[in-house]
């Protein structure tokens, strides 16, 4: 730290000259001549620049590394071309990135680093070599005075508010995380809406994408405009007090536009809410980390840089928020009058925000378009450079369904099982030709579907789970799109024109899609305006509906207290909304008791006229009693279509034929012969109980009235009590269909295609008990008609020891674990999110403050050109001096000097500059020549000084580096040092005042004097005497000393991506108990503590992989503060571990508060921000700050304990 404060003075090394040229020789000869000192410290010359600096990079560890090295471009005096730099280490000099900084308002001490470092020494020397060389006239002697004094200016009354040092870079950080709870919800909001299909159902029944897109984006910017509104009058009042109110709200308005944008950008690659709420907290601090790959930057360094990482909308946000920050410590205030001062100025930073919306909004559009989802159709990535996409695509849809219809007459016959319907030449609603559907991993969903559905008809489509109904719909509403065929929808076909598809259609999905705050009424009234209803007549339609729908009593209601059936009902009134011309019901009474089951029936046969309804149901008697057509699909492929009558008739199996017995006489053989003499194909199916049940095939129903007949005559003869007769049911044909039966020809006789054999059913069982040694033991249960008798094993197992409490425990314990282990092994992917993002987020940080841009700066030209920024001349007064002397100080194209010829002395022009220091443009520099400094000082006792004395003093105290006594030397000195006129103050002959704004302005005011010289020695207007500081890039020395602070940095941005950690372990807790899997747990005889116990080992568990795969990220990055030795590892470990320990348990407590998962890891991420990162933070900055300390109990015990 010390060698930062007082540069070279603390390490002195060696001093080299390039290149190696006959100019720099006489410079490097005229040195060895004039001092003593100068070959203890020369290091000798170089042939390059370049050798010169790999030299003072290599040699850092050196006794006397390179102190300096001074570069000579030009040395040419008597041709007036002088150009040289000096190149110190950073760390010694002030920085070159920003010659000005405006909003300096006190006395800086970075100026003094030009005196610490030696830099003005070497200047000096420098310059004493040129002045040899160049001709020299004795009109200009004022300017060859030897001895200058320096003094900065002085500053106005100000007041330093150490609170903005104090939190240095972490108030943007701050600043920016509190919109953490806001873009997670949107994010998930959004997810959210595309994992229940509510977003692909609204599409379906109308709502356009960029509607959709508009009404979220509407909904988040008026609540970011609320906090942006709340957070500038909360700021403006506190922290910002100066800066203009609306350009802070406009600051933090465009931020949390942008953020908008971003949160959709995001949602486009989730499709799982939990994914997102885990995923898009971490993205949000990964996209502020950038900003500190320039945290040693100067403010006008890498503005490229800057702008490119500012595309990341929370790393903009931060550079805005720092910048305010920086300009209310310097007392200013961000406003619209300094807006375009910096380099990377405000403006920028709001025009980068603006930049970002719409970069973000149209990277979501696009990526929507383009990226494989569950549902929707995707675009070719290049769709936006195809001219059909921008004129449109109807042509080619019409000319698609005009070749459609053609295949369609050409085909003539129907297949053999399908029904031919009499369409009297009108065309089908929906018209379905050879449609195909095979997912990923070559499973055929649907195959070769064709199919016709008819207005005022509907059409249930039957088959076993996995048959491809759902499927179906689902490539016919556009869920999904179809891998091969077409389909059209009242003309409009599915793969070319689903929009005006959507238009004409409604859905009711197999889950319902329902937002549980609205009432019954806005959710038709939505709807309605989704479906393009007039606004005029959507109260009508919404009241029409609900009385339809026998919901009048439940207008008001939230859809979240309407019962299942309710919401049902609901349901299929929004997919009829508008008139739709098409339905698709998903199973729409599935779940609903009987009585409701009815109600929605003769609901379904009120909306029939005017559309074609289709729906899919295992329910058969639905299919039959309400549907007109039913088409049966099994394995993807359509089995038949046609009428319930239809269908029975082509694939029944006959007539069922059940008899009771009158009593236990009756004799089951005797009763087959006598059915067998009348119908030889009968089957017997069952004979249980008091029943028995034959199976009687269509083509001997010729025989039947005979059969009855008899049948009367010998009922009692058969003991039998009654008898009935029924067709076959539809269960049995969708039975026989879907287990493909159906695989001979139907001409063939039905006997040749039964060849199921007679099944017993329903026998009586026998009962068992369970003895004492565990045995089963039979006990039966005779009847004369029972041959039959059935034995259960019991197993031994099934004696519970409730005994046993801790044989109890551990079984559960051990059985929640493993049912921990196994949704991880088959959720790996949310396994694998939960533990390696923080664990990449981690490595981000490390990987970003390796990243940090070299804060060495560029090459300065020290000359008053830097200041030159409205185009104006610089001033530079001038007191003390005649006007003959006065025409020796030439002005230039950017520096003039001006007399002041009522002022004398430093003090008195000081006292001037204070009184002007609003001047316009600023001055930098003033000159006073033959001044007094201090003049009320008393000096006669250093004039009457012993030099011998001095001299031996000197060089006893080991500073002396063999410097010769020369007392007539060290007495002229201090003549001319402490002589003045009046025999009281310190006499100087130039006196130069600087402005500490710039630290760069007293070496570049010294120059100027030097190359005014130069020009009025050569009477030459156009020489130029120049200097330049250039820094060394950083050694590795330095560049370890600055990651040595960067890593507190580190420290505090790892405890960041932990707080996200922790609130993941709410995820399943939360979900486990609103879905009432740990209520079923706990009934089902788990104690609360195996519960507990159980979950935070398998947490722990998972916390503990993710820290070391932290450590091992430590190790490769080699961060020294973390994992520099043993002991710093176990630390390491220890605190975390502990942390991970106690958050877990902090966090269970935390989930009891929330209902849904998504928002408990948002919301609960949070806390853990502002308690932990937050209060730490602000621990820190208080703790910097005297006055605050009085506020916190810690630093009140300490003072008292000191």
């Amino acid at each position: 730290m010390f060698s930062w404060l007082l540069g070279n003075l603390l390490t002195q090394g060696r001093i080299t000259f390039a290149p190696n040229t006959t100019e720099v020789s006489g410079l490097v000869t005229h040195l060895l001549t004039e001092s003593e000192l100068f070959k203890e410290v020369y290091g000798g010359t170089f042939s390059s620049e370049k050798d010169a600096v790999d030299s003072a990079l290599s040699n850092v560890e050196n006794d006397k590394p390179i102190w300096a090295i001074v570069v000579v471009n030009n040395l040419d005096p008597a041709g007036g071309n002088v150009n040289y730099k000096i190149r110190m280490n950073f760390t010694t000099v002030p920085r070159t990135a920003k010659a000005v900084y405006k909003r300096r308002t006190d006395l800086q001490s970075y100026y003094k680093r030009y005196y610490t470092s030696g830099f003005l020494s070497l200047q000096d020397a420098v310059n004493s070599y040129v002045f040899k060389l160049a001709p020299n006239r004795s009109e200009v002697d004022i300017l060859s005075k030897k001895i200058m004094w320096g003094a900065p200016f002085p500053v106005a009354a100000h007041s330093r508010n150490r609170f903005y040092k104090a939190v240095g870079p972490m108030l943007g950080l701050l600043m920016c995380l509190t919109t953490l709870y806001p873009l997670g919800m949107l994010v998930k909001a959004l997810v959210e809406e595309k994992e229940t299909r509510a977003k692909e159902t609204m599409y379906i029944m109308g709502l356009k994408s960029w509607v959709f897109s508009i009404s979220w984006a509407t909904t988040y910017l008026v609540v970011f405009l609320l906090i942006s509104l709340s957070v500038t009058l909360l700021l403006s009042l506190t922290v910002f007090p100066r800066s203009d109110l609306s350009l802070l709200l406009l600051l933090f308005f465009l931020f949390t536009t942008s953020l908008t944008s971003f949160g959709f950008f995001l949602s486009v690659f989730f499709s799982k809410a939990k994914l997102a709420a885990i995923v898009a907290p971490f993205v949000h601090f990964g996209a502020i980390m950038p900003r500190y790959i320039f945290f040693r930057a100067s403010d006008g360094q890498a503005i490229s840089g800057k702008s490119i990482a500012a595309l990341l909308p929370p790393t903009a946000f931060t550079f805005g928020a720092d910048m305010v920050g920086h300009y209310e410590g310097a007392n200013f205030g961000i406003t619209w009058a300094n807006i375009f001062e910096d380099e990377f100025s405000m403006a920028w930073i709001l025009g980068l925000l603006v930049i970002d919306t719409f970069l973000y909004a149209f990277l979501a559009w696009y990526l929507e378009q383009v990226l494989p989802s569950e549902y929707g159709f995707t675009k070719s990535p290049l769709f936006l450079f195809s001219p059909a996409w921008w004129r449109g695509n109807r042509s080619v849809t019409e000319t698609k369904y005009q070749k459609l219809t053609n295949i369609h007459e050409e085909e003539g016959a129907e297949p053999a099982y399908n029904e031919p319907y009499k369409a009297n030449g009108s065309q089908p609603a929906v018209m379905i030709r050879n449609l195909k559907k095979v997912y990923p991993g070559g499973k055929i969903a649907v195959e070769d579907l064709t199919l016709e559905v008819y207005e005022d008809h509907i059409t249930a489509l039957l088959g076993h789970n996995g048959a491809g109904k759902s499927t179906t719909i689902s490539m016919l509403t556009g869920l999904i799109r179809p891998s091969g065929g077409d389909a059209h929808i009242w003309g409009h076909s599915i793969c070319d024109n689903m929009n005006d598809v959507r238009r004409t259609i409604g859905v009711c999905p197999q889950q319902n899609v329902l937002f549980n705050h609205l009432t019954v009424k806005e959710h038709l009234e939505l709807f309605a305006a989704l479906k393009g209803v007039p606004k005029l007549y959507i109260d009508h339609d919404v009241q029409d509906m609900v009385s339809r729908l026998g919901l009048s009593d439940k207008t008001n209601t939230p859809a979240s207290s309407l019962s299942g059936g309710m919401k049902r009902k609901l349901q299929i009134g929004l997919a009829m909304m508008g008139r739709s011309r098409v339905v698709f019901l998903d199973e729409p009474t599935s779940g609903l008791d009987p009585q409701s089951r009815r109600a929605v029936w003769e609901l379904l046969r009120t909306f029939k006229s005017g559309r074609a309804i289709i729906l899919t149901t295992h329910y058969m008697d639905e299919a039959d009693l309400l549907c007109d057509r039913i088409a049966i699909m099994s394995e993807g492929r359509l089995k038949c279509s046609g009428s319930s009558l239809f269908l029975k008739a082509k694939f029944g199996v006959g007539y069922n034929l059940s008899m009771t017995r009158s009593s236990a006489s009756c004799n089951d053989t005797a009763v087959t012969a006598f059915v067998h003499k009348h119908i030889p194909q009968a089957i017997l199916l069952s004979s249980a109980g008091g029943e028995l049940a034959f199976q009687l095939p269509l083509s001997n129903k010729g025989a039947f009235a005979q059969f009855f007949e008899e049948l009367e005559q010998r009922q009692e003869e058969l003991y039998i009590g009654g008898y009935g007769i029924s067709m076959t049911t539809l269960e049995e044909v969708f039975l026989r269909l879907a287990n493909d039966s159906v695989t001979a020809d139907v001409s063939k006789p039905l006997e040749n295609r039964i060849d199921r054999p007679a099944q017993i059913v329903n026998e009586p069982m026998a009962t068992t008990y369970q003895s004492h040694n565990g045995n089963a033991i039979e006990i039966s249960n005779y009847g004369e008609h029972n041959k039959h008798h059935v034995m259960i094993p019991v197993s031994s197992q099934r004696v519970i020891n409730r005994n046993s409490q801790s044989n109890s425990f551990r079984r559960a314990y051990s059985q929640m674990v493993l049912k921990r282990v196994l949704i991880a092994r088959r959720d790996w992917k949310g396994l694998a999110n939960s533990v390696l993002l923080p664990v990449f987020a981690i490595s981000l940080v490390m990987l970003i403050l390796k990243l940090n841009i070299d804060p060495a700066g560029p090459s300065l030209e020290l000359d008053f050109r830097m200041f030159r920024f409205t185009g104006q001349r610089t001033i530079i007064p001038v007191a003390g001096v005649s006007s003959s002397d006065m025409s020796t100080l030439l002005a230039n194209d950017y520096l003039e000097f001006q007399a002041r010829d009522n002022l004398n002395n430093s003090i008195a022009l000081s006292e001037d500059l204070l009184q002007t220091y609003l001047h316009t443009p600023p001055r930098y520099g003033a000159l006073v020549f033959n001044d007094t400094l201090w003049p009320t000082l008393n000096i006669s006792s250093l004039q009457s000084l012993n030099m011998t004395q001095s001299e031996g003093l000197f060089n006893s105290s080991g500073y002396g580096f063999g410097v010769t006594s020369n007392t007539s030397t060290y007495s002229r000195f201090l003549t001319n040092l402490f002589q003045s006129p009046s025999g009281q103050g310190i006499f100087s002959p130039v006196t130069l005042l600087f402005n500490t704004s710039s630290d760069h302005s007293l070496p570049a005011l010294v120059q100027e004097l030097m190359q005014t010289r130069l020009k009025a020695n050569l009477v030459n207007s156009s020489a130029t005497m120049k200097v330049s500081n250039h820094p060394l890039p950083l050694t590795k020395t330095e560049f370890l000393e600055i990651q040595t602070v960067l890593s507190v940095l580190a420290a505090l941005f790892v405890l960041i991506p932990f707080c996200y950690l922790g609130a993941s372990y709410a995820v399943f807790v939360v979900r486990e108990r609103v879905v009432k899997a740990k209520l079923l747990q706990m009934v089902s005889g788990a104690s609360c503590v195996a519960y507990w116990t159980a979950t935070y080992t398998w947490d722990l568990i998972t916390y503990a992989a993710t820290l070391a795969l932290t450590m091992l990220i430590f190790e490769l990055y080699q961060d020294k503060s973390f994992v520099g030795s043993w002991s710093k590892a176990g630390a390491t470990l220890s605190v975390l571990m502990s942390f991970g320990a106690s958050v877990i348990p902090l966090t269970y407590c935390y989930s009891f508060g929330f209902l849904n998962h998504a928002n408990a890891q948002v919301a609960i991420a949070g806390i853990h921000f502002l308690t932990g990162f937050g209060m730490l933070v602000g621990s820190l900055v208080m703790g910097e700050i005297d006055e605050t300390k009085t506020l916190m109990p810690w630093f009140i015990y300490k003072s008292g304990i000191e």
